[in-house]
Order: C-alpha cells, then structure tokens, then sequence
C-alpha cells in the first residue's frame, strides 16, 4: 500500500478518480469490499470454524492499516512483512546487519501482530 497514491489531488484539491479508487480498495474510509492485506490468525488455521480465517490461518485485513497510523510506515511495512514471514531484510546479511531504525521498527511490528491476534483470539471467543 502506497498511501500518496490514495491521497493524490487535482489542481483544485480534490481527490483525483485514481485516488479515491485506491481508497475504496484499501478501506481508507470505509470498510472495502476485498482484502488489502493479510495477518496470521490466532487460531493458527487450526479450525475450520474460525469465524475469522474459516481455517485458513489468514484473517483479511478490510480497512487501511494506516488510518490511525503515521503514514511514514507505510514505506516500511513490506520490508517488515517480508523479515516476518519470509526472513529477508532490506540490507544484505542477518539481523545484526540492519540498522537499529528497522530493528526497532520490526520490533513494534511483532508487537502490533501480536496486539491483533489478541483482539482477534477475545473475538473469536465472544463470536465463537
């Protein structure tokens, strides 16, 4: 998600057709019709009930991550989704070799997985 491209104005200021496109899809001011992004759920994709993966491990993600967030990380976000789930890093080598900006950054990520997956397991529960 490139959030200029959903904030993108005409000469007039408003928001040009290819932005407010962007915003339907990625949920900016509304829930979106489809997922812009996928977490782990905390079921695991254990069960096939799971009212938030139906068992796919996967919970979609149907609003904008950075709503509420600081747009900055938006540039970072792939590259802490890909040290999360794949094990690369944006500079060559292991996790010593980056610099203490993303490592911190990936730290407050892991925690932010882990808050959602919470909020989703305390759904889960109440919804069953």
């Amino acid at each position: 998600m490139d959030c200029s491209r959903c904030r993108q104005t005409d000469s007039e200021g408003n928001l040009t057709p290819s932005a407010v496109d962007c915003r339907k899809r990625w949920g900016c001011d509304e829930t979106a019709t489809m997922s812009s992004l996928r977490v782990p759920c905390s079921c695991g994709g254990k069960r096939i009930s799971c009212s938030l993966c139906k068992g796919t491990g996967q919970e979609e993600v149907t609003r904008c991550v950075w709503v509420e967030a600081y747009p900055q990380w938006a540039s970072v976000l792939p590259y802490l989704s890909m040290a999360e789930n794949h094990g690369s890093f944006p500079v060559a080598g292991g996790m010593l070799d980056q610099t203490p900006a993303f490592l911190s950054a990936l730290l407050i990520y892991k925690a932010e997985v882990a808050r959602h997956q919470k909020a989703s397991q305390e759904r889960q529960s109440k919804h069953g």
